[in-house]
């Protein structure tokens, strides 16, 4: 059986804490997957399956990553007198001289004793610091092993790392009248991965896969008789028109357009609007004009 390190804790080049800053941009919460807890017959253990665990720190140390490949084994403390009961929490622990000052490098999983209760059971354990919880079990009194015991999961899903871009307009432009002119995105307003190009004012795809994109575009029409509409374009071709709009007074143009695109990597998407009208200003702002790319899945 291996225990993994908590990745990467190399002690010689340069600190861990380097690489927590990475592993927490990529799991800034806590999670896991694998690790399911089960008690095991006739006795006061509980077993966690093997797994991997995203444990965020405190005091914003970053996020350490756990992996073992064998079922590790936590023997709870001997039930309270019968009539009572309490309620114990098993956890994932980091440990290092960064962390808690000890002359450990590693992380155990260990059980945390509840406040016994008469009949009912005290408050669950708060989780300690640089721990992440794996299940509570309610150990009833007077019994000589957790058979029957109720296990609670307490495990939350190790997430997928975020992949999302949202550029906005902020800067002034007045469209021509008259064919397709690409839309001046110029503002970042969240970009996990560096998708933004600013010299094309549009987004790149860092992954292959199905892409959730949401665009707005607003405009202000000062005259009369206006037809306009917006497009999403991919790699300079359009994938389908967004928005179209007639009207016969001057107003206020917005639409807003949600879709699915199948991208590859590379591709460059970017907004483009088109009107027949005397004047056109884009309206500038994160809510006003934008496009927003987020990664469904890959493939």
């Amino acid at each position: 059986m291996t225990r993994y390190a908590p990745l990467w804790q190399q002690n010689s080049t340069y600190p861990a804490a380097v690489d927590r800053g990475l592993l927490s941009t990529l799991w800034p919460a806590s999670g896991s997957t694998g690790a399911a807890a089960a008690t095991v017959n006739n006795t006061m253990n509980v077993s966690i399956a093997p797994g991997t665990a995203a444990v965020a720190l405190a005091s914003s140390a970053g996020t350490a990553l756990c992996r073992w490949d064998a079922a590790e084994v936590v023997t709870l403390t001997a039930a309270p007198p019968s009539g009572s009961s309490r309620i114990d929490l098993v956890v994932l622990q980091v440990r290092d001289a960064a962390l808690d000052a000890g002359s450990n490098n590693d992380f155990i999983f260990q059980a945390i004793a509840g406040t016994v209760g008469t009949p009912g059971p005290g408050p669950v354990p708060a989780v300690p610091n640089n721990a992440y919880p794996v299940c509570q079990i309610q150990v009833n009194g007077g019994v000589a092993n957790l058979n029957g015991a109720t296990v609670t999961d307490r495990r939350s899903q190790l997430a997928s790392p975020a992949v999302y871009g949202k550029i906005y307009q902020a800067g002034a432009q007045t469209l021509p009248n008259g064919g397709m002119t690409v839309l001046n995105l110029d503002t970042v307003d969240v970009d996990t991965l560096g998708m933004f190009r600013p010299a094309s004012h549009g987004l790149a795809v860092p992954a292959a896969g199905f892409w959730l994109a949401v665009s707005r575009f607003e405009a202000n029409y000062s005259s009369s008789n206006i037809r306009m509409f917006y497009e999403t374009w991919v790699n300079g071709a359009s994938s389908g028109r967004s928005g179209d709009f007639n009207t016969y007074t001057a107003v206020n143009f917005a639409q807003t357009f949600t879709t699915v695109l199948h991208l590859n990597r590379g591709d460059l998407v970017d907004l483009r609007g088109w009107h027949a009208a005397p004047s056109a200003t884009v309206q500038t702002g994160f809510t006003s004009t934008f496009l927003a790319l987020a990664l469904l899945g890959t493939g």
